[in-house]
């Protein structure tokens, strides 16, 4: 098992985007979580080697502007037809960040809160 090292927690979401990264674009990127220092990103059909940096231009729903960010891969995995990378956050514009953590935060809240209000579903021993 691997050993967590984060120090923030990281918040699950769906946020589309476009990735940038070795001279190459990807335009259906897309964001599974983000915190304050790093976020996980899928890229599909994103084979072979990924090191070094990445820059990622991310969609908030019902914001006209993307966020731009830029960051350095830590580490990469292949999925069946796509990658996910960590990504550790160099670079964002201090606002625009606190829009995709504003952003984030709600959707988790939401979640927590829907979980509280689902009725407890009884099992019973057979």
């Amino acid at each position: 098992m691997m050993e967590e090292n984060r120090k923030f927690i990281r918040f699950n979401c769906l946020l589309s985007g476009k990735a940038r990264l070795q001279n190459r674009s990807i335009e259906n990127a897309e964001v599974k979580n983000f915190s304050r220092k790093g976020m996980l990103l899928t890229l599909p059909n994103a084979n072979g080697s990924l090191r070094g940096g990445v820059e990622v231009r991310l969609y908030i729903p019902g914001k006209m502007l993307p966020v731009y960010i830029s960051g350095k891969i830590m580490w990469k995995q292949n999925v069946k037809n796509h990658s996910e990378i960590g990504v550790e956050i160099d670079q964002a514009d201090r606002k625009r960040k606190s829009e995709i953590m504003d952003y984030v935060y709600s959707v988790w809240q939401r979640r927590k809160q829907n979980e509280k209000n689902r009725p407890i579903k009884l099992q019973r021993d057979h």
